[in-house]
This record gives structure tokens, sequence and C-alpha cells, in this order.
């Protein structure tokens, strides 16, 4: 009876380093394939990282594009008022010199169309009528020379003033475009810092399950040379 159980207990016992091999070599296996993952997971992580640094990269010089292209319409915004009080202000000194303009047209025409005998008999000194004359005929080219100098100022303004409104309307469609790019870029940042995140959280349970099967072969190993030794 003792020897039959000790040839049970011996059968029973000779298997084990073959098993444990067996085991060993499963998970060898297993952390050659972790190890494998972990070097893809890695390499995942770190090219979604330099896309997340280039995305956010771009961002900043989006936003700074944004920034100047508020500035440019502020700053088109103050031109297009000053221009515009210039412009009024000119437009008041015009009609006032048409006004004066007129006013002299109409004396040196009822001058040009008094007979010299009535000038010489009306009241008053005819030199003093002469003179007037005289200085009307030399005052009327500078005072159309100052009508002709405004006009043109007052057709720079208008053309100066459109293209100011062309450009605001130009630098508000930028800014739109911008906002929506800054909207999609905003949003590829975010998909981007998920990407990254998840290839993390890859890349740490791949470290992880390496070092766990390491360390489960490493036991399988001590386990077997006990084995070996308490057999030998």
């Amino acid at each position: 009876m003792i020897l039959r159980l000790a040839l049970i207990l011996m059968l029973s016992i000779i298997p084990a380093p073959l098993a444990h091999a067996t085991d060993l070599d499963a998970v060898e296996q297993k952390l050659e394939s972790s190890r494998k993952q972990q070097l893809e997971q890695e390499a995942q992580a770190k090219a979604h990282k330099k896309e997340l640094e280039a995305a956010k990269k771009d961002l900043i010089a989006l936003a700074a594009a944004i920034q100047k292209n508020e500035g440019d319409i502020i700053a088109l915004e103050d031109r297009i008022v000053t221009l515009t009080g210039e412009q009024q202000q000119l437009t008041v000194r015009l009609e006032a010199d048409y006004g004066s303009i007129g006013n002299l047209i109409l004396a040196l025409q009822r001058m040009r169309r008094t007979p010299p005998e009535a000038l010489i008999i009306r009241p008053g000194a005819p030199l003093q009528t002469a003179q007037t004359a005289m200085l009307l005929e030399s005052v009327l080219p500078a005072v159309s020379r100052r009508a002709e100098a405004l006009s043109g100022d007052l057709q720079r303004l208008a053309v100066i003033k459109q293209t100011l409104q062309e450009d605001r309307a130009t630098v508000l469609a930028t800014k739109a475009d911008l906002t929506q790019k800054r909207a999609a870029m905003d949003k590829l940042l975010k998909d981007r810092e998920k990407l990254y995140a998840a290839a993390e959280t890859g890349r740490a349970a791949a470290a992880r399950d390496v070092q766990r099967l390491a360390a489960e072969a490493n036991d399988i190993r001590d386990l077997m040379a006990r084995l070996a030794e308490q057999q030998a």
C-alpha cells in the first residue's frame, strides 16, 4: 500500500517541470506580444503628441492673426470716422465758397451790364466803383481755383472712403474666415488631445502588461529552478 502511494506521488511530481515549462512558454509569448504592443502604443503616443504640439502652435498663430485682424478693423473704423469728419468740413467750406462765388459772379454780371454812363452818375465816387470792379476781376480766378481744389479734395475723400469701406468689408470677411478656422482648429485640437490621451492610456496599459508578464515569467523560472533543485 505504501509502495503504491509513493509511486502515485512520484508520477504526480515528475510532469511538473514539463507543465511549468509549457506555462513559461505561453507567458513569454504573451510577454513578447505585449512588448510589441507597447512599442506600437509608444509610437502612436509619440506621433499623436507631435500632432498635438503642431496643432497648438497653429492655434497660437491663428489667434495672433485674429487679434491682428481685429486691430486692423479698429484702425480702419477710426480712419473712416476721421475722413468722414474731414469730408463734412470740406462740404461745408465748399458750399460756403460756392455761395460766395455765386454772389461775386452776380455782382460782376450786374456791373458788366451797367452802362459806363450809369457808373459815372451813380451816387458815390466813380473811382471806388472802378476799384470794386477791378477787385472782383482779380478775386474771381482765385476763388474759382479754390472751388476747384475743394471739389477735388471732396472727390478724393469720396474715393478714399469707398476704398476704406471695401477694405473694411475685406477685413470683416477675413475675420469671419479666421473665426471659422478657429472653431475648426479648436475641434481638431480637442480631437488630437483625445487621441493622445487614448494612446497614452494604451501605452500605460501595455507597459503594465509587460511588467506583469515579466514578473510572472520570473516567478515561473524561479519555481522551475527550485523544483529542479528538489529533484537533483
